[in-house]
């Protein structure tokens, strides 16, 4: 059967009147009974795709079809299956709709979307972006974003913050890079469903209380680089902390397990890692008297 190029006007009698949209006009083509969308002549930013033209389904967004037509939000129908290379390129986009387990080609949506959506699992559901000038993109819970099993931004105002341990019925156990940065933080609880804090994760807030899981193994370069914090405990599952994850705060105290290993700068204090290392890395309470003074020394300790 040979394609067929068609215009679809939609119109209030065709489609209803979708969120308030009116007049709005894609260009299409049809091919055995369904519909690829290949070019939009609207006006409106904020765009629901119908599921069906013509009593067809749409099945598919062709190549640039939406390319710089400041859309800054999109409803996808689950009809859907494939978006072509850069269909949605050069727009304002933070919130995308979208049905599960489609197939996009190069920069299809763009600003880290696609590996968002992937890396996910392909779920449906509504996404959002962390701003125009991010590449962050997760789901919506509460005052987090979040991929899978991954926090990858907190949306809320600050101040106290506790992480839930389970989001959408799955164990949250990585917390990604910069998800809390700069987010004006003065405490924060971290679940035991948490096993890995990426690089930045907390850093440059104002915390002054943090509670660590007990299951975290690695805490990520510079994760709370830049607060407040006075004392710490770091639970016995941690294995790795990376390069300044603790440093410009002003500890006085530090409870840490045995055996962590501290890649390079990593300093709660000046020689602390010395400290810890010549030891022989025992488990313990390590305080200092004050942040001026370098000398640090284990005390009496249970675990």
């Amino acid at each position: 059967m040979k394609k067929r190029i068609i215009v679809i006007l939609l119109v209030l009698f065709l489609t209803g009147n979708v969120f308030g949209q009116t007049g709005l006009d894609f260009q299409a083509i049809e091919n055995s009974g369904k519909i690829t969308i290949t070019g939009y002549t609207g006006t409106e930013t904020n765009l629901t795709i119908p599921e069906t033209a013509n009593g067809m389904p749409i099945v598919a967004i062709g190549k640039d079809a939406f390319r710089g037509k400041r859309l800054t939000s999109i409803t996808i129908p689950v009809s859907v299956i494939n978006i072509g290379d850069a269909a949605f390129a050069d727009n304002q986009l933070t919130s995308v709709t979208i049905g599960a387990n489609v197939t996009f080609g190069s920069s299809a949506i763009g600003s880290g979307f696609e590996t968002a959506y992937n890396y996910g699992g392909k779920p449906a559901g509504t996404y959002r972006r962390d701003s125009t000038n991010s590449s962050i993109w997760g789901m919506i819970s509460g005052e987090f974003l979040y991929i899978g099993s991954t926090i990858t931004r907190y949306t809320g105002s600050g101040g106290a913050v506790t992480i839930p341990s389970i989001i959408n019925g799955t164990p949250v156990t990585s917390i990604e890079s910069n998800a809390f940065y700069d987010k004006r933080l003065t405490s924060v609880t971290i679940p035991d469903s948490v096993i890995h804090i990426s690089e930045n994760a907390f850093a440059n807030n104002r915390l002054t209380s943090v509670t660590i899981g007990n299951n975290v193994t690695t805490i990520g370069n510079g994760a709370f680089y830049d607060n407040q914090l006075t004392s710490v405990t770091i639970p016995n599952s941690v294995t790795t902390i990376q390069n300044l994850a603790f440093s410009n705060n002003r500890f006085t105290n530090v409870t840490i397990g045995a055996g962590v290993r501290f890649e390079c700068c990593c300093s709660f204090g000046n020689n602390f890692v010395e400290t810890y290392q010549n030891g022989q890395s025992v488990a313990g309470t390590y305080t200092r008297p004050s942040t001026s003074n370098n000398t640090w020394t284990r005390g009496i300790f249970t675990f």
